[in-house]
């Protein structure tokens, strides 16, 4: 939800220095084709998208899913979670993570010859070389004999972006021509894969702005123009900033007007209601965009709101519905009430940086405050998996400067900053 450059100075300080740790390749051939007009594309994502109801991603296995050509942006989800990015920019627009309308739209004017018929997807922090190796030449082969000549790679965070360029390597040595988008500079200058696209955007937002097909388009239509090139490896830079990322832009309100938010007692009574005002309008949205990514936990979204008032109450005490673990519900929960609570927002539709959006839930909400008051409880909680969720996912680190500083100094310092987006493991 924010822009490398715009991280907090420590946190992008030890993110840039993680280049070092790079792997590194020998160059790979690149892979010629036909002309624009008569080539057939692909896209490679590492943002963890599948079909609703195809199994969710778990960590370290590497592996991917089939999107179908002819998938309805509805009955994608995306079940990574992170703490670098948020899922305001998809759930928003899809095309600004898995741009398949405006590819659809490139083929129907002539600037592509032809779609394939299937997609594919990874997941970030499954991407690290070794892991992805096979499963990558799986893919090459599937391409292949699908008769893709160029397919397009987009990350969503800096994990993805290093298995975005890896996968660069990869499918190319199989015989297709890639070309992938950089969210990471440093990283991808080090791992060289055979064409890649750096972009100056937000994290989770790879073709820039969400709503805006005409700037998306610009986008693919600078990276599928490296594809002609054989000179790789290739690293060129994208220029055009979204203007709502512009210093001079007019700062953005949410346009549901709710009540100020306590600053800490009668918290659950608040979100409540928060929640009955915000239901109207996120109920809007789904009905205009026909979707929501709300679900993820598999819980409804006041039983998730419970559940954090419970730990709020007693952490110790807190139990989750059966047949799931309380830091299952507490990661997914968390980021479904986040998702309706932006969806809400987003109802009147307009591009917003997702750092705005963030400011306003962390810092404009009685939801925010419950989650801030969440953060010490839980980083200190008996469980393990409770324990790393609370001190690494529960606050995103641009968002961490709202903790009390007894907090920052305690939890937060047992947390690596270099482990940026690697901890968007999923399962």
């Amino acid at each position: 939800m924010v822009a490398v450059k715009h991280m907090p100075a420590e946190v992008r300080a030890a993110l840039l220095a993680r280049a070092a740790d790079m792997p590194a390749y020998l160059p790979t051939p690149p892979v010629g084709g036909p002309a624009l007009a008569a080539r057939r594309i692909a896209i490679v994502t590492t943002a963890g998208l599948h079909v609703r109801g195809d199994r969710y991603f778990e960590a370290g296995r590497g592996d991917f899913r089939v999107i179908p050509g002819d998938v309805d942006a509805g009955e994608l989800v995306m079940s990574q979670t992170s703490t670098t990015f948020d899922r305001s920019g998809f759930q928003e627009d899809v095309n600004v993570v898995f741009p398949l309308d405006r590819l659809r739209e490139m083929r129907d004017e002539g600037v592509v010859g032809s779609l394939a018929d299937r997609h594919f997807a990874f997941i970030g922090s499954a991407t690290e070389a070794e892991a992805i190796r096979p499963h990558a030449a799986e893919v090459g082969r599937a391409l292949l004999a699908d008769g893709v000549t160029g397919v397009v790679i987009l990350p969503v965070c800096p994990s993805c972006t290093r298995g975005a360029a890896a996968l660069g390597h990869f499918i190319e040595a199989a015989g297709v021509p890639t070309v992938g988008v950089s969210l990471v500079r440093e990283h991808t200058a080090v791992i060289r894969p055979p064409r890649a696209l750096f972009v100056p955007f937000e994290l989770g937002r790879p073709l820039g702005v969400p709503g805006d097909a005409a700037f998306q388009k610009r986008v693919l239509a600078r990276l599928l123009d490296l594809l002609a090139r054989g000179d790789g490896p290739i690293l060129e830079d994208y220029d055009e900033t979204p203007p709502f990322l512009a210093d001079d832009v007019s700062p953005w309100a949410c346009p549901i007007p709710l009540p100020a938010a306590p600053a800490r007692g009668a918290l659950a009574d608040a979100v409540r209601l928060e929640m009955s005002l915000l239901t109207p309008w996120w109920e809007d949205a789904r009905r205009r965009r026909g979707r929501t990514t709300v679900g993820m936990a598999g819980l409804p979204i006041g039983d998730i709101a419970e559940l954090l008032f419970s730990v709020a109450a007693d952490p110790a005490a807190a139990r989750p519905p059966a047949g799931v673990t309380l830091a299952h519900a507490l990661r997914y929960g968390v980021d479904d009430l986040k998702a309706f609570y932006q969806e809400a927002a987003l109802a009147r539709p307009g591009p917003v940086a997702g750092l705005r959006m963030a400011d306003w839930l962390y810092g404009e909400t009685a939801l925010g405050r419950l989650l801030l008051s969440l953060h010490a409880p839980l980083a200190g909680h008996a469980d393990a998996a409770v324990r790393e969720f609370g001190s690494i996912r529960l606050v995103p680190t641009h968002q961490r400067h709202r903790l009390p500083p007894l907090d920052r100094a305690g939890p937060q310092a047992r947390t690596d900053p270099r482990r940026g987006c690697d901890e968007t493991e999923t399962g």
